[in-house]
């Protein structure tokens, strides 16, 4: 078995690949329908910003995604995330909570999964849908919706047992698939995970599809929950059979990758993706974007990026739902190492990182508890957006206290009539968890304007049990600083001075009093050296630490090479002043154990 510190290190990269591979692999997803198309896009290991179409024929039109923002991939992942950080009861919390809660900011979220999610918004579980056509589909559901979010469940510590994984990667899959291919895509993805993790020798070529062939009992038996056995009724004996049929058919999808990569070096990807199914009309299978993702990280171990860029690139592919199995898988095997020129800028890779760390620390997320989330909570929810502006906060289930942060109005290209306007608005909120999310509405109008037309000055959140409208929000202030490279930046304050991080997203970092924000100015980048290398003088910030901490971050500022100078003479001998990464001013001062008088 590997250390604690190594399992721990692979189970960081996992996550993070994950959502990496998301953002890579979204713009190139024939779902993604980015502007412009994908053919002139050439593979590059950098995330990029793109436009893209959304809406019905009701109301066409484009929205900007920012470079490094993640699709439902990575929402569901980490609503699995915390889930499980709940205990035994993590499925009912999943399905009472996290789904219906995801239907309100989902992007780009595939039919099964969106219909099962409505089904538990409204307190029903997909299988006991009134209308026998919606159970069908449910049964018949067979995509990749399952396997793209399971690999929490391989990070917690009771991951270590194969059976416990796969009665918790099947409990998974049926709350919003029924077919075998999306279950045992589940199991077959879950069980290389595991595996990487735990592996304590070197990885031989192809070694990680020959040992799930050779375990298929390990992943292949039908050990389903028996609500939905349940479920089957009088067809049971067909979908027992059914089972069996896609075990097989999963085997052969390993073989057929096992051929592949028999070839060595002269293998090429996309024939072998191709024989796989991979460009097909059942690409989106779960077992077939399972086994794709298996295959190629097999083929490029050695080289994770270049796995990464093969499946993140594979024009016609699930490209974000590939890439990101790819990538978590190679994360596993790799650690996170290889993903730190693309870590910083993916969206919310902090809380990432702190899910991450709950998950295989078997620690709770901090989360808001609640018992449901239903069409009531959603109703309270879009009204009070109707009526918010900037900086106004909600209470936002599990993800706690949430505060309007953009509000933007696409323009729709077309309406479906003439006589009848089409409004769309776009909340973004940042959330107290750390996690952004964004909230779509569209609006048919009345007398030619949405309800929206007249937004409120920025208020403070409503309580749920009181029907007062809510009060302006209380003025705040605090610093803000502006930053050549947000995460260096965000290093300097969090790790050598000790700030304790409050919020992060890809384009702000708060300590609470102090903030963190990118320069606009192109000149700040061009005098960095300049500025570390200058003795610090005239204003500064201010920071309290113990005799111990003070001494400490001098040895850290000083091994960075930042010239240190002296503090004001009113100040004891031990205090110092340096410039931090930007050539901020940063006086650091002993307060002895007592709270400093600010």
């Amino acid at each position: 078995m590997p250390s604690l510190s190594e399992t721990r290190s692979r189970a960081k990269g996992a996550m993070l690949g994950l959502a990496v591979g998301d953002a890579l692999g979204w713009p190139m997803e024939d779902r993604g329908r980015r502007v412009g198309g994908t053919a002139k896009l050439q593979p590059a290991f950098r995330f990029m910003a793109w436009q893209r179409r959304e809406g019905s024929h009701y109301a066409p039109h484009e929205q900007e995604v920012r470079a490094g923002e993640y699709s439902d991939d990575t929402q569901l992942a980490l609503a699995i995330a915390r889930s499980r950080s709940i205990g035994e009861d993590w499925w009912s919390y999943f399905t009472q909570v996290e789904l219906p809660l995801w239907t309100v900011y989902e992007r780009g979220g595939g039919g099964a999964t969106k219909r099962a999610a409505q089904s538990w918004l409204h307190g029903r579980a997909p299988w006991e849908e009134k209308k026998e056509e919606a159970v069908s589909r449910y049964l018949t559901a067979g995509g990749n919706g399952a396997v793209m979010r399971c690999l929490p469940h391989c990070l917690v510590p009771s991951a270590g047992d194969q059976n416990q994984l796969n009665k918790a990667l099947d409990l998974d899959a049926i709350a919003t698939h029924g077919h075998p291919r999306a279950i045992l895509g589940s199991r077959l993805y879950g069980s290389a995970v595991r595996w990487a993790l735990q592996r304590d020798a070197p990885l031989s070529y192809g070694g990680l599809v020959q040992r799930l062939i050779d375990n298929t009992a390990e992943w292949g038996q039908p050990t389903l929950p028996q609500s939905l056995l349940e479920a089957q009724g009088r067809d049971l004996p067909a979908w027992t059979r059914e089972w069996y049929a896609t075990v097989e058919e999963a085997i052969q999808l390993l073989r057929i990758s096992l051929e592949g990569l028999a070839e060595g070096a002269i293998a090429v990807d996309r024939p072998v993706l191709d024989a796989l199914g991979a460009f097909g009309d059942t690409k989106g299978a779960g077992t077939i974007t399972a086994v794709a993702a298996i295959f190629l990280a097999s083929r490029y171990a050695s080289q994770p990026e270049q796995g990464l860029l093969a499946a993140a690139f594979a024009r016609g592919a699930d490209t974000d739902t590939v890439a990101s199995l790819t990538a978590g898988l190679l994360g596993a095997l790799d650690g996170p190492t290889w993903l730190d020129p693309l870590v910083p800028d993916v969206q919310d890779f902090s809380y990432i990182e702190r899910a991450t760390d709950a998950l295989i620390n078997d620690e709770p997320i901090p989360i808001l508890p609640v018992n449901r989330w239903g069409r009531q909570d959603r109703t309270r929810l879009y009204r009070q957006l109707d009526e918010a502006s900037l900086d106004y906060v909600t209470d936002l289930g599990p993800f706690g206290q949430a505060i309007v942060t953009h509000i933007t109005d696409p323009q729709p290209r077309s309406s479906f009539s003439t006589t009848t306007s089409q409004f769309v608005r776009l909340w973004e909120l940042q959330t107290e968890s750390g996690q952004t999310i964004q909230i779509k509405r569209y609006e048919r109008g009345r007398d030619g304007q949405p309800r929206w037309q007249s937004a409120p000055e920025p208020q403070d959140p409503p309580t749920q049990s009181s029907d007062t409208p809510p009060r302006r929000a209380k003025p705040r202030a605090g610093l803000v600083l502006e930053v050549a490279d947000l995460a260096r930046a965000q290093h300097f304050y969090e790790e050598i001075v000790g700030l304790e991080l409050q919020r992060a997203t890809m384009e702000f970092v708060s300590f609470g009093w102090l903030a963190l924000e990118p320069s606009i100015l192109d000149a700040i980048s061009a005098q960095l050296e300049l500025t570390r290398q200058s003795t610090a003088q005239g204003q500064a910030i201010r920071i309290y630490l113990s005799e111990e901490s003070l001494a400490k971050a001098r040895k850290q500022i000083e091994a960075l090479g930042i010239k240190i100078s002296k503090a004001s003479p009113r100040l004891k001998s031990s205090a110092f002043r340096c410039c931090d990464p930007d050539g901020h001013t940063v006086e650091f001062v002993a307060h002895n154990g007592k709270p400093p008088v600010v």
